[in-house]
């Protein structure tokens, strides 16, 4: 039997997202229960949008508003541009109704992207999740106040794929850079590159594959490592001890 070498490593979720509120609301829905399976994009929390939506008609009332008023002063320097042309009127009366028009554009540029605003701030009242994942635990509440400040909602922790970061000594790790590996785990295996310079290994896998979700956090397991160098074989096996993971 080839030699063998044991190591501790665990299974870690490879993304976690945080996820927190970007604008001040009282919570009024929350869509998912705790350690509910969610996927990108669902509509985990909803906000009171009273204001914000509030907020949009005013701005969509000002850009009506500068809308007309730029009509106005183009329709001025229209009629300023013609009696000048005919000396009617002094030159310096046209220039002015050019700068009257001028201004009034960008009042109606300013309007829009305060509008523009206004909606990315009403977005902000829908949180959906931004990852495929297991939500975790909440601590707020229908009815809970929360703003930017308030912290982490919740977590969304993917599941699949996952990473298994493990150690070893230098020493049961002496192989050349490239050579084969067979990783098993939870009774599957998957096929890896030994990732080495030389140097010490830090337990560098390829990533493992979890679609039923059946590694999670927290979960005992156990990895074995299978090398077979030109030369030799050697197999290390590492004994996973923790959460879900790939590497």
């Amino acid at each position: 039997m080839p030699p063998s070498a044991r190591s501790q490593g665990r299974i870690e979720a490879i993304h976690t997202v945080e996820l927190r509120a970007r604008a001040e609301g009282a919570i009024t829905k929350i869509n998912f229960r705790d350690g509910q399976y969610v996927k990108k994009g669902d509509l985990l929390f909803e906000l009171d949008d009273a204001e914000p939506r509030a907020a949009v008609r005013l701005a969509q009332a000002e850009v009506q508003s500068a809308e007309a008023t730029l009509r106005q002063a183009q329709q001025q320097l229209s009629r300023f541009e013609s009696l000048g042309s005919n000396n009617a009127i002094s030159r310096h009366d046209v220039d002015n109704a050019r700068m009257q028009r001028d201004v009034a554009r960008a009042a109606l540029e300013q309007a829009k992207a305060r509008l523009e605003t206004r909606h990315v701030t009403l977005g902000y009242t829908r949180i959906t999740s931004p990852i495929d994942g297991r939500v975790g635990h909440s601590r707020f509440h229908v009815g809970s106040l929360v703003n930017p400040s308030s912290g982490v909602l919740v977590d969304v922790v993917q599941l699949d794929p996952i990473r298994i970061a493990f150690a070893l000594e230098e020493g049961a790790f002496a192989t050349k850079a490239g050579q084969h590996a067979d990783i098993s785990a939870l009774k599957k295996a998957w096929q890896a590159l030994i990732d080495s310079n030389g140097q010490r290994i830090s337990g560098e896998l390829t990533s493992v594959d979890n679609p039923d979700r059946s590694a999670h956090r927290q979960r005992d397991a156990a990895r074995r490592v299978c090398e077979s160098a030109p030369s030799a074989a050697a197999r290390r096996e590492c004994e996973c001890l923790s959460a879900p993971g790939k590497r």
